[in-house]
């Protein structure tokens, strides 16, 4: 006379995520203590092995066992799905230029390009900010990204800044000046040079 059927599952499991934030679900039945029973037992999984799965964090898995006389157990154990992967950031150079303005605000689509298959929670640039007293400086800008599950990544840009500095601004094409004019300041020197084309004041 055979015994009772009896099973237990593993203890928790875990299972890396892909840069999809994808993962194919193994076959865990190998796993199980597997005691008594009548004849032959059969163990299914589900959800079953080859299933694919996403998204971070916790799953459960079941697993039933029958025999042949018709007895059945069931069991469950959590597997957790990890991101392991840090976010993808290409950093470009990039510029800005000051037309009478004290700060301006860097654009982080304008410096980066950013992708995670879980998706991104996070982009920060460090500095955040340029001033006009930087005029004629290349300022170096870390892109710091940071993804749903708290994977991180960076990258590094130059910023070169032009323009005129805190307080000094040009009006496009001047007063009266059908032809155009220009504004350009030397950093360096500290010349300023105008230029203006057909000008005519009353």
């Amino acid at each position: 006379m055979s015994s009772p059927l009896e099973m237990s599952c593993p203890a928790t499991q875990t299972l890396n995520l892909s840069s999809t934030c994808s993962a194919t679900l193994p076959d865990y039945r190998s796993l199980v203590n597997i005691s008594g029973g009548c004849g032959t037992v059969t163990l299914t999984q589900m959800p079953a092995s080859g299933t694919s799965v996403s998204q971070a964090g916790p799953m459960t898995v079941t697993i039933m066992a029958s025999d042949q006389s018709g007895s059945t157990q069931s069991c469950t154990f959590t597997v957790n799905k990890l991101d392991v992967t840090p976010p993808s950031v290409v950093c470009f150079n990039g510029s800005v230029s000051f037309n009478g303005q004290s700060t301006i605000a860097l654009d982080a689509d304008a410096l980066s390009d950013v992708a995670d298959g879980c998706g991104i929670q996070s982009i920060s640039l460090s500095p955040g900010t340029i001033s006009a007293t930087q005029v004629g400086q290349n300022v170096p800008v870390t892109v710091t990204v940071t993804d749903i599950n708290g994977n991180t990544a960076f990258c590094n840009s130059q910023v070169t800044v032009l323009g005129l500095p805190e307080g000094w601004s040009q009006t496009p094409d001047g007063v009266g000046c059908a032809g155009g004019n220009s504004i350009a300041y030397n950093t360096s020197t500290g010349v300023w040079t105008a230029t203006s084309t057909n000008c005519y004041y009353a």
